[in-house]
């Protein structure tokens, strides 16, 4: 079978260029369990342990204040709103101001079919890579 490749890259320039897909509000998690993150208002590298031995760290223990886990008081995305409402974890790496992007991460006890939360990046510096 012979493939028309001017087909085939029209079909894929209209794949990349198509809208984003809608998103869904998750309202319940089937068959699974919500753990909430506790409110702590921590700042720095960690680590903390919440849940069943869910794990947060970061790389971040000084820069901005340094990350905070369990933020309930406030946290600045610029033009996203300051996140003041609910418990939070953020990393504050910015390396345009401090030299250096930070990071952090969630572990999980064991293997998981799904994991979740709020996303509220404010990238005003560097490409940031968001990664499961």
């Amino acid at each position: 079978m012979a493939v028309n490749v001017k087909s085939l890259v029209a079909a894929a320039a209209l794949a990349v260029s198509a809208a984003p897909a809608p998103v869904a509000v998750v309202t319940s998690l089937v068959g699974g369990t919500s753990v909430a993150m506790p409110v702590l208002n921590n700042f720095g590298p960690g680590p903390q342990v919440f849940g069943p031995g869910i794990g947060w760290t970061s790389t971040n223990a000084t820069n901005g204040g340094g990350a905070v886990f369990g933020a309930t008081d406030g946290y600045g995305f610029g033009i996203n709103g300051d996140g003041s409402g609910f418990p939070m974890a953020g990393v504050d790496s910015n390396l345009i101001f401090y030299g250096v992007a930070d990071s952090m991460a969630f572990t999980l006890p064991s293997p998981v079919s799904g994991f979740g939360g709020r996303i509220n990046w404010y990238g005003d510096s560097v490409p940031t890579t968001i990664a499961a």
